[in-house]
């Protein structure tokens, strides 16, 4: 099943490329046509795990996505201290992720970009913007391994998957640093003083 959904994902990558160079109405037809089957995948993958997606699962005390740091530190600890919690924690990340999705796809559903400001894979201990280490957190590790060991992800795959994730969301957050800057320089410029000539 994860192979089908790889081979598709490819396919749907090629054709995309290729409708962004020529728009063609059969192209389209099917482009909508792959996005059906990795859909249906992920209905196929539902019914083999039993997973009813009508009774709601959570996690007590805690709201997704998280929004803050302290939220994940107060999560890492009570995944520690808790299996009761944990075991909520699993189930959520195990029902909320498409089959079809990769980790790095649905990493917004669980935390905000906000909230992962502080973090990033191995961590980095600097004065001025230091980083706290994901691979020392089970919310990161233990608990996403045993989420989605069904849906095909090793432990080097989550691992790559979670750094990809990490340097998409700084560069994020670098080009909307970026568009805020210049703005300000543009409304700087208009209110600014002007010469007459």
């Amino acid at each position: 099943m994860a192979q089908r959904v790889l081979l598709l994902k490819g396919a749907l990558r090629k054709l995309k490329r290729d409708q962004n160079r020529n728009r063609s109405p059969t192209r389209s037809e099917r482009i909508r046509q792959v996005q059906r089957q990795i859909r249906q995948i992920d209905t196929e993958f539902r019914q083999l795990t039993s997973d009813d997606l009508k009774k709601p699962v959570r996690v007590n005390g805690f709201s997704f996505p998280m929004s803050c740091e302290e939220d994940i530190e107060r999560l890492e600890l009570m995944v520690e201290r808790n299996p009761s919690i944990r075991e909520q924690f699993v189930n959520y990340l195990r029902r909320r992720k498409p089959f079809s999705e990769s980790v790095e796809e649905c990493f917004g559903y669980f935390f905000k970009d906000e909230a992962m400001l502080r973090y990033n894979w191995k961590g980095l201990d600097r004065n001025q913007c230091p980083r706290k280490a994901m691979m020392n957190y089970h919310i990161f590790t233990d608990c996403m391994m045993d989420a989605w060991v069904t849906h095909g992800v090793q432990k080097d795959v989550l691992q790559n998957e979670l750094r990809k994730t990490v340097f998409k969301i700084s560069r994020r957050r670098y080009s909307n640093k970026c568009a805020r800057k210049k703005r300000s320089i543009d409304r700087s410029s208009n209110y600014g003083p002007k010469c007459d000539d």
